[in-house]
C-alpha cells in the first residue's frame, strides 16, 4: 500500500494543476441589507476567507437614468463606500455580484410600463433585447460602479460578476423578449443570446473604466454546460476574465440529507467537468464556483433541506469540499456567512451560516452572532493553507483515504490536508483509519499535526514522528492538517 501511495505522489506532483493560489481562493458569500441587521463583523470575515461575495442590487442606486447613488445609496441605511472600503482595510478583497435593475431600465421602459409586473415587457422596447445596446442603462451603471470602487478610484472593489443564476426563469424571466418555451430545463435558447448582449455591454463598459477590472460571467445555479454552449455560440465567452458558476450537493428537490462531496465522487466530477469544458473551449479561462454550502443548525438533527447537514457535517464537508476543488478551481465561495433566520428552519439556505444569527426577525433581544463548529474549521483551514497553492493530490479514495498537498510558493514549506471517508455513504459514516501511512515528499524535518477544535482558530497541535519518509495517522471524516518544514518543489 505504501508504495501505491508514494507512486501517487509522484504522479500528482509531475501533472498536478495549480489551480488554488495563495491568498486568493477563499471566499465567502455575505448578506448585508435590511432583512437582517446582523452581519460577521469584517475582521470575523477575513478570519476565515480571502474573498467576500456581495448581492448588489442596481434600484437600490439608481431610479432615473445618469443619477446613481452611492454613499448613501437610496436606502439610507446603505452606504456602499463604507461597507466597500471596511471590507477592504480589514484585508479582504470584494466581488460584487451585480442583479436587480429599476423599473427605469431596459425592459422596463417598453409599452408605457410604469413599474408594473416586469415579466410582461420585452427587454428593451420591442427589440429582441439581443444587441449589447439594449443594455445600455445597466452597463452605465456597471461603468459608473468602477468608476468609483475600482483602481482608478478607490480601489475597494476586485471583481464584478454579471448577474446571477440567469439560466433560471425566475432570475432572467424579468428581461425576457417573449414566453418563449424553457427548451432547456429554465431557460430557451433567447434568453441566453439576451445574456450574452448583456454580458458584452457590461464588460466592455467595466473596461471602459477599469482595465484591469475582472469581469466574471455565467453565474449559473450548477455548471449549465448547455447554457455555456450557448454563451460561446453568441459570442459571450470572449468577453469574460473568469467562467463563473454554483453548486450544491444533495438530491435536489428533496428533503434531504445532504451529501459529503466524496459521495458518489458527485463534486470531484463536477469539478472534472467544468475543468475539462474550459480547457477545450476557453483554456487558461479561471474556474470560480462563487457559491456552496450545507444547511446545518443542529448536532444531531439536520434541517429538512436537499443540503441539510449536522453541525459536524458542515463543518467537515466545507474544509473538504474547497481541498477537494483547489485541484481544478481557482476559487471558492461558501454561501453564506450567516444564517438567515433563528431557529431550526424549513427553507434552503436559512441555516446555511457558518454563524448563528439573530437579528430583526427575533425582536426579543438585542442582535448576537454565535459561531458554529464550521466558523472555526473554516477559520483554521485558512489560517494552515490559505496563503499555500495548491501543489499535488496525495491520494484520492485510496482505500478511503484522502490526501492533498499545499506548498509555501516562497519556501520548500507546506502543508498535507489529510481524512478519510466512505463515498458510497450518504451521511457521516463514522469512518476511521488507525495508523495510516502518509507519504511526505522532499526531505521533512519536522511534522505537526493540527486538528479543527470548537471554539479556536488554532486547534489543537501534536508533533508527529518522521520515519522512512512518512508519518503514520489516524484518520476520521475531519480533516487534519499535517505541518512540513519541506515538501519538496
Amino acid at each position: 500500500m505504501r508504495c501505491r501511495l508514494v507512486l501517487l505522489a509522484c504522479l500528482a506532483a509531475g501533472t498536478a494543476r495549480a489551480a488554488a493560489k495563495a491568498h486568493d481562493w477563499i471566499g465567502i458569500n455575505q448578506w448585508v441589507d435590511d432583512w437582517d441587521n446582523v452581519h460577521m463583523s469584517a475582521t470575523d470575515t477575513a478570519r476565515v476567507a480571502d474573498w467576500i461575495r456581495w448581492y448588489t442590487y442596481m434600484e437600490w442606486t439608481t431610479d432615473r437614468p445618469g443619477a446613481f447613488h452611492f454613499a448613501p445609496t437610496l436606502i439610507p441605511a446603505f452606504d456602499f463606500d463604507n461597507w466597500f472600503g471596511t471590507w477592504h482595510r480589514a484585508g479582504l478583497k470584494v466581488s460584487l455580484c451585480l442583479n436587480q435593475p429599476p423599473a427605469y431600465c431596459s425592459s422596463f421602459q417598453a409599452n408605457g410600463n410604469r413599474g408594473g409586473p416586469p415579466d410582461k415587457y420585452p427587454p428593451c422596447g420591442n427589440t429582441a433585447g439581443t444587441h449589447p445596446l439594449d443594455y445600455a442603462d445597466y452597463a452605465e451603471w456597471v461603468r459608473q460602479l468602477t468608476a468609483r470602487y475600482g483602481r482608478r478610484g478607490t480601489g475597494v472593489v476586485d471583481a464584478l460578476e454579471i448577474f446571477n443564476e440567469p439560466n433560471l426563469t425566475e432570475e432572467w424571466g424579468g428581461w425576457r423578449h417573449d414566453a418563449c418555451p424553457r427548451t432547456h430545463r429554465d431557460w430557451c435558447d433567447a434568453d441566453v443570446a439576451q445574456y450574452a448582449a448583456c454580458l458584452k455591454a457590461a464588460y466592455v463598459f467595466a473596461k471602459k473604466a477599469d482595465t484591469a477590472m475582472p469581469v466574471s460571467g455565467g453565474v449559473t445555479a450548477g455548471f449549465d454546460e448547455a447554457y455555456f454552449d450557448g454563451l460561446q455560440a453568441n459570442g459571450g465567452i470572449e468577453f469574460l476574465d473568469a467562467l463563473n458558476f454554483h453548486t450544491y450537493v444533495g438530491e435536489d428537490g428533496s428533503k434531504g440529507p445532504g451529501h459529503p462531496p466524496e459521495y458518489r465522487h458527485a463534486f470531484r466530477a463536477f469539478c472534472q467537468k467544468a475543468a475539462g469544458w474550459r480547457d477545450t473551449h476557453a483554456p487558461g479561462l479561471p474556474l470560480w464556483l462563487t457559491e456552496v454550502g450545507w444547511d446545518a443548525h443542529d448536532e444531531k438533527v439536520r434541517p429538512p433541506t436537499f443540503i441539510g447537514a449536522t453541525l459536524r457535517e458542515q463543518a467537515d464537508w466545507l474544509v473538504r469540499a474547497y481541498v477537494i476543488g483547489a485541484e481544478y478551481l481557482d476559487r471558492v465561495f461558501w454561501f453564506i456567512a450567516a444564517d438567515g433566520k433563528p431557529g431550526m428552519a424549513t427553507t434552503q439556505f436559512d441555516n446555511c451560516g457558518i454563524v448563528h444569527a439573530y437579528g430583526e426577525r427575533n425582536p426579543k433581544g438585542p442582535p448576537s452572532v454565535r459561531p458554529k463548529p464550521a466558523y472555526w474549521w473554516m477559520a483554521l483551514m485558512k489560517k494552515e493553507i490559505g496563503g499555500l497553492d495548491y501543489a499535488a493530490t496525495l491520494a484520492y479514495n485510496d482505500a478511503g483515504a484522502f490526501a492533498y498537498l499545499f506548498r509555501d510558493p516562497a519556501s520548500r514549506g507546506g502543508v498535507i490536508v489529510a481524512w478519510c471517508a466512505d463515498a458510497g455513504k450518504p451521511v457521516y459514516a463514522g469512518k476511521m483509519l488507525k495508523r495510516r501511512a502518509i507519504p511526505l515528499m522532499g526531505s521533512p524535518t519536522a511534522c505537526t499535526q493540527v486538528t479543527p477544535k470548537t471554539g479556536s482558530a488554532k486547534g489543537t497541535r501534536q508533533e508527529l514522528r518522521i520515519r522512512d519518509g512518512q508519518v503514520l495517522v489516524d484518520l476520521s471524516e475531519t480533516p487534519v492538517f499535517l505541518e512540513l518544514d519541506d515538501t519538496g518543489g
